[in-house]
C-alpha cells in the first residue's frame, strides 16, 4: 500500500496480503478493509476530521489508522490526534501525507505531542520499511 512514499505490508502466515477478503465502507476518500485474518485497517487518505469517524470508530473498531497529518488539503497533527482520541480509537496509528513537498508542514512529533495520554501506539514508518500485524 503505498502511503505517500511509505509502504505498509500487512502479512499472514509469512504472505503478503494484495488483497482485502472483506472491504466494509468507501466513504469519500476513507477507505477501510478487513483483511482475511481479521485484522481491520483504516485508510483516511485525503481528508479532513468528519463526525462519521465515530461511527468508524464505534461499528467497525480498526486495528490500525492511517491519518494524514500534512495539513495542506488534509488533517493537521491537532486534527488527526483529535480523530484517533475522539472518533477512531484505533490502538495503533501510522501518520501519512506529511513532509513529500513545502505545504505539508505537520509532522509525526507535533501529531505524538497532540495526542497527549491518548493510549494509540504511533508507528512512524520510513520509506521502503514493511510491519507486520
Amino acid at each position: 500500500m503505498c502511503l505517500g512514499g511509505r509502504k505498509l505490508y500487512a502479512l499472514n502466515g509469512g504472505h503478503v496480503l494484495v488483497t482485502a477478503e472483506h472491504p466494509f465502507m468507501t466513504l469519500g476518500g476513507w477507505k477501510s478493509v478487513e483483511l482475511e485474518n481479521g485484522f481491520k485497517l483504516d485508510h483516511a487518505g485525503d481528508t479532513g476530521v468528519f463526525a462519521d469517524m465515530a461511527f468508524i470508530g464505534g461499528f467497525y473498531k480498526p486495528d490500525l489508522a492511517l491519518l494524514p497529518i500534512g495539513g495542506h488539503f488534509t488533517m493537521d497533527p491537532a486534527h488527526a490526534a483529535y480523530a484517533v482520541r475522539e472518533l477512531l480509537q484505533s490502538p495503533t496509528v501510522v501518520p501519512i501525507h506529511y513532509g513529500t513537498f513545502p505545504p505539508l508542514k505537520g509532522t509525526p512529533e507535533q501529531f505524538i505531542e497532540a495526542l497527549g495520554d491518548a493510549p494509540a501506539k504511533v508507528l512512524v514508518m520510513q520509506p521502503g520499511e514493511a510491519r507486520k500485524f
